[in-house]
């Protein structure tokens, strides 16, 4: 008990404990791998033979992490057999793994609310996926996140770990695509989007930074962001908050508007030395899988058997087969490795960056280049293999060709079957004898002929297709509705692309074309702008429906503001959009309750009820300058709200919702208006109307001064 209190009152100084905790989540929540992902989860996918997660485990382990917890909401039972079968279930572990089953959990923010319902954590920890491989250093972003937090308790939540990625890098794909601005002096994060599509143009909201007082900010396009975040407890309080939060990318874009009412912020440390790469695709999964063996991220290569247990992770068939002995790869010339092999033929050859893994036999005249070969995988003779990626237990017979294609466990080839570049077999599929394949085929075993999963199409190819002794049935994903090339549809769809290929793969704009792509380029943001103003509008009308109820009803202030809050998150509006919006509506609403009686009547008793909301949105100067503007605005195309504005500032004042600082601010500046409805209203004579408030603001403040004095 004495330690408990001890612990307890260092909390209450905000001195973090010794302990670095972590969560992995092991599901991406999506279709992205699928239909592999029918029977293996991508955390278990081999890079170099070895299961992903254990990269990401070892990563963590490495950088001090005492405690993980591992959220298992797909394949619950394969992640939890290979954790209780690798080295991580030792007791001589440095680190205690805990798997968390979460099936019932569709999204992040469904494992975020389960980690705030089961108070799992009570200070800083890190928020990291589970298709991760990295060698960076960690010490200096969590030194700078806690120095923050000493700082300032309640304001840094999250520390986003990014790295310098050139967009002409190969591991910049076109899914990962982001912009993020930081302000250059304490490197929080001011802006952060996901670029879509193939747009060279995206709109970056200037005026907020100028409003959050940012002085020089750097606009960053050559930054990828890898997963890691290290998160303050109150990240996952937030999501429970806001079930509109789904994915990290809908918590950021919430955190960054409503940065200014809420005061919460999230920063970025950029790693400069050491990568950090996530599985987000086939082309990051070949990528990745070439940097391993050329020795990038080391400590993680072929050679270092880092993970120290039984055989890699296979099917659950073969579980009974596993080795327990010591297996270690050979290091050979142009970055060759060979594990304990059974056999290899004569003429075969072993070009360059390939893994051969144990207990594989190879034939004679083979020839294997750029290649990952699993474990106990059966080769026979006549064989090229360029760019491929078998997985354990795969047989390849006599004569067979394949290119750029992933065969998962236990797939067969039978004799002389093509396999060109772009093919997914999934497992047990059998392809065979004689069959040639098109480009980008996907193939997946299934009972139900008519469909196995959503979002797509399953039909059985015939015989004289697949081969005599094919089995199997052919995937369309998603991706292909919407292309006229099947070829192309499901290259993108299932293995993307760097941003060079993307770049490479549009056509080229022809001179003759620039008039029109300025046109298009017009249309485009004027369509933008039409969203936005649809988006307002929406806005507009539920905020009035909430304030009329309200005051109708005598909801509390506190309700009320949620329920704003809900439709804020809900239109994605800015703060300032919403200070207006709250203004503006408010006083229409009282225009409708008086009904040709006395206006400020009403106004007064609505504004009465509303001034704990107004106080609740109007915190900074900005936005009380934003909500004076709005009354001024509203009162130039109005007699009755002009006429009594004088009594409306007065009671704003008088309730602290705006400050005489903010008023003297607003009355040395006129609004410019143009078209007003009524012309002998002016910005000129509208200030005149309330300048004895403003000569009593100050000789009221003079007279203080004096008294301080």
């Amino acid at each position: 008990m004495p330690e408990s209190k001890k612990n307890k009152q260092q909390g209450s100084n905000f001195e973090q404990p010794d302990i670095l905790q972590a969560v992995i989540v092991t599901d991406r929540f999506d279709e992205r791998f699928a239909p592999i992902t029918d029977d293996l989860p991508q955390t278990l996918f081999p890079i170099a033979n070895k299961p992903l997660l254990s990269y990401t485990l070892d990563f963590l382990v490495r950088a001090g992490v005492q405690q993980i917890y591992v959220y298992c909401c797909n394949h619950v039972s394969a992640i939890k057999e290979y954790l209780s079968s690798s080295k991580w279930n030792s007791k001589c572990s440095q680190c205690q793994i805990t798997p968390i089953v979460s099936s019932d959990a569709t999204s992040l923010g469904d494992v975020l609310r389960d980690i705030d319902q089961k108070s799992l954590f009570e200070s800083d920890f890190l928020l990291i996926s589970g298709d991760l491989i990295a060698n960076i250093s960690l010490e200096k972003a969590l030194a700078e996140h806690r120095e923050r937090r000493v700082k300032d308790k309640t304001k840094p939540i999250m520390t986003l770990l990014l790295r310098d990625c050139a967009p002409n890098h190969l591991t910049r794909t076109a899914e990962d695509d982001m912009v993020v601005v930081l302000d250059s002096n304490t490197q929080q994060v001011l802006h952060y989007k996901k670029v879509t599509g193939d747009t060279t143009k995206f709109p970056i909201p200037l005026k907020n930074f100028i409003q959050n007082d940012c002085v020089k900010f750097d606009i960053r396009y050559d930054l990828a962001d890898t997963g890691v975040a290290i998160c303050s407890p109150q990240v996952s309080q937030l999501f429970t908050d806001n079930f509109d939060y789904q994915t990290r990318e809908d918590f950021i874009k919430g955190i960054l508007i409503n940065e200014e009412f809420l005061g919460n912020q999230i920063h970025a440390h950029i790693a400069r030395q050491g990568h950090a790469f996530r599985i987000s695709s086939m082309h990051m999964y070949d990528t990745v899988s070439k940097a391993v063996i050329s020795r990038w991220v080391y400590p993680y290569v072929p050679d270092n058997d880092y993970e120290r247990s039984v055989r890699p992770w296979s099917n659950k068939e073969k579980s009974d087969d596993r080795r327990t002995q010591h297996a270690i790869y050979k290091h050979l010339r142009r970055n060759v490795y060979f594990g304990d092999i059974k056999s290899i033929g004569k003429g075969s050859v072993v070009v360059k960056n390939s893994v051969i893994g144990h207990g594989v036999a190879i034939g004679c005249d083979c020839s294997i280049s750029d290649s990952v070969i699993g474990n106990d995988c059966q080769i026979g003779d006549g064989v090229t293999l360029k760019n491929v990626y078998l997985w354990s237990g795969v047989a390849v017979k006599n004569g067979c060709h394949i290119e750029k294609s992933i065969l998962s466990h236990d797939v067969i080839l039978h004799e002389n079957t093509t396999v060109p570049k772009g093919c997914v077999l999934a497992k047990q599929v059998e392809v065979g004898p004689n069959a040639q394949l098109q480009e980008a085929t996907v193939i997946h075993v299934d009972t139900d002929e008519d469909t196995f999963a959503e979002g797509g199409e399953a039909k059985q190819l015939k015989p004289s297709e697949f081969g005599v002794k094919g089995r199997g049935v052919k995937w369309s994903c998603a991706a292909d509705e919407d292309s006229d090339d099947e070829v192309d549809g499901v290259m993108t769809g299932i293995w993307g692309m760097s941003l060079v290929e993307r770049d490479a793969s549009q056509p080229e704009v022809a001179e003759s074309d620039t008039s029109d792509n300025e046109t298009s380029d017009l249309d485009e943001e004027s369509d933008e702008f039409d969203e936005d103003e649809r988006r307002v509008k929406m806005f507009s009308r539920e905020v009035e429906e909430s304030i009329a109820r309200g005051f109708e009803e005598n909801i509390r202030a506190d309700n009320l503001i949620l329920e704003i809050n809900s439709s804020k998150y809900a239109h994605n509006v800015t703060i300032q959009e919403l200070v207006r919006t709250v203004t503006r509506v408010t006083f229409e609403v009282a225009q409708t309750m008086a009904n040709g009686n006395s206006y400020y009547a009403s106004l007064r008793q609505l504004l009465v009820h509303m001034c704990p909301v107004f106080v609740n949105y109007n915190k900074s100067a900005q936005s009380q300058i934003d909500c004076l503007r709005e009354i001024e605005r509203y009162c130039l195309g109005n007699k009755d709200a002009f006429e009594c504005l004088v009594k409306v500032l007065l009671l704003l004042y008088e309730k602290d919702v705006i400050a005489e600082e903010v008023i003297f601010h607003w009355h040395q500046r006129p609004v410019s208006v143009q078209g007003a409805a009524y012309p002998e209203l002016s910005p000129e004579k509208l200030r005149a109307s309330v300048q004895k408030f403003v000569d009593w603001l100050k000789e009221a403040e003079e007279e203080s001064d004096e008294e301080d004095g």
